[in-house]
């Protein structure tokens, strides 16, 4: 009989002197990886397939619309481009201290950060993963607002440790309640 081998986990765990820090690379979707890498190749034909229609020299209606078309194509590469960006090298990290707690999910220099005061926090927790469409994990496409613990804070709910499995959760939740950080 062959055992299943144990498996650590992908968060990297610094204790300091003021506090802690939990840095979470993001899951790595191969197929993902690969897909929008050709996708956004093909777009960034379309685009310039476009936008030299807009030199061509042509007037009043057709050129409104290539306008009006190449930005709503513009929103979408972007879009695509962040997940792909995301999937390669985006991370979180997580600090706690004494009396705050910070996130921030970072990717290719773009922040989104937020700070708790500690006091505040209510319900941290270990949830489901994120699934809008009723089907598969669709965390990498929302890779800004999803994760698998979550708190409660006044009335809105935070998330993070997006991409890690229940049982890392669990340890995460578990160091952070034994600095004694957290009431809850």
């Amino acid at each position: 009989m062959v055992l299943e081998p144990t498996r650590k986990g992908r968060a990297v765990i610094t204790h300091t002197a003021g506090g802690l820090e939990i840095v979470i690379p993001s899951k790595k979707n191969i197929l993902l990886i690969i897909f929008l890498a050709a996708w956004l190749g093909m777009w960034a034909y379309g685009a310039v397939m476009a936008g030299g229609s807009l030199f061509s020299g042509g007037k009043g209606a057709p050129q409104a619309f290539t306008v009006f078309w190449l930005a709503g194509w513009s929103v979408v590469g972007i879009m695509a481009a962040l997940v792909l960006a995301w999937n390669l090298m985006g991370k979180e990290t997580v600090n706690v201290y004494p009396s705050m707690m910070k996130l921030d999910k970072s990717v290719a220099g773009i922040h989104y950060r937020k700070s708790f005061n500690n006091h505040e926090i209510k319900e941290i927790r270990v949830v489901d993963r994120v699934t809008p469409f009723g089907f598969g994990n669709q965390e990498d496409l929302l890779f800004y607002r999803s994760g698998r613990i979550a708190f409660d804070y006044g009335m809105k709910t935070y998330r993070f440790g997006q991409g890690i499995e229940e049982a890392e959760a669990r340890y995460l939740i578990n160091i952070i309640k034994e600095r004694g950080y957290l009431d809850s």
